[in-house]
């Protein structure tokens, strides 16, 4: 926490293995060598912890607003999403970044495909559902739904959760509605959903990461109004 009172979410070197029960085991030499989020020999090591925030408590409907300045660096992969603590999918993501490629400022790819550039950033709201429930595609916004890039300066995510609407907004501009009541239901079944805000490494990069090229993401404000 600094001295204005925001939180900073780092990623830090921390190696740590496991097996595949998830049970932690001993460092052992050897797996310098093994690369990162792969099985070997039934050992999977992971070298990078991600400064990571949980609810204590699930929020259903009502209106998440977070105030939050994203990091730099490559591979980057910031998220403020909700889910249901005992199961997956659903999953409602505020935003997910993607600071992806050889450079955060040359970003060509996200994992829902090819997309334009927003600065430094792809930045867009998903939601996963379980088979059999319509598809609901990734989004970006727009460059101007922006007061200021995100990563120069702080900027505000938000999402009104209703029973019969989903609304995005950034700096209270909506970018994005859904209002498909199946989608809808699907949701509200598996309600109250926990709240994650995290500095996550994207997986595609996870061999190439370098924790030390990278700056914070940093948390102003976090608001839950139930509805």
């Amino acid at each position: 926490i600094d001295q204005y009172g925001n939180l900073h979410l780092q990623i830090n070197l921390n190696k740590q293995a496991f097996d595949k029960e998830g049970c932690k085991l001993i460092w052992e030499p050897k797996y310098d060598s093994y690369p990162n989020g792969k099985f070997i020999d039934d050992v999977i090591v992971s070298y990078y912890g991600a400064g990571t925030m949980s609810s204590v408590k699930e929020m259903g409907f009502g209106t998440y607003t977070l105030s939050a300045m994203l990091p730099t660096g490559n591979w980057l992969w910031p998220a403020f999403w909700l889910y249901p603590p005992t199961t997956w999918p659903p999953e409602i993501d505020i935003f997910e970044g993607y600071s992806k490629d050889t450079d955060y400022k040359k970003m060509k790819w996200s994992l829902c495909g090819f997309r334009k550039k927003l600065k430094a950033w792809n930045i867009q709201s998903c939601i996963h559902v379980k088979s059999g429930i319509p598809t609901v595609p990734a989004k970006m916004p727009d460059l101007d739904n922006f007061n200021h890039p995100p990563q120069n300066i702080f900027n505000t995510y938000q999402l009104f959760w209703g029973r019969t609407v989903l609304i995005f907004s950034i700096n209270y501009k909506e970018v994005r509605r859904i209002t498909d009541q199946k989608v809808l239901d699907h949701l509200a079944q598996y309600s109250p959903f926990m709240v994650l805000i995290q500095n996550q490494i994207d997986g595609f990069g996870k061999d190439k990461f370098n924790y030390k090229e990278t700056t914070p993401f940093v948390l102003q404000n976090f608001t839950f109004k139930p509805l």
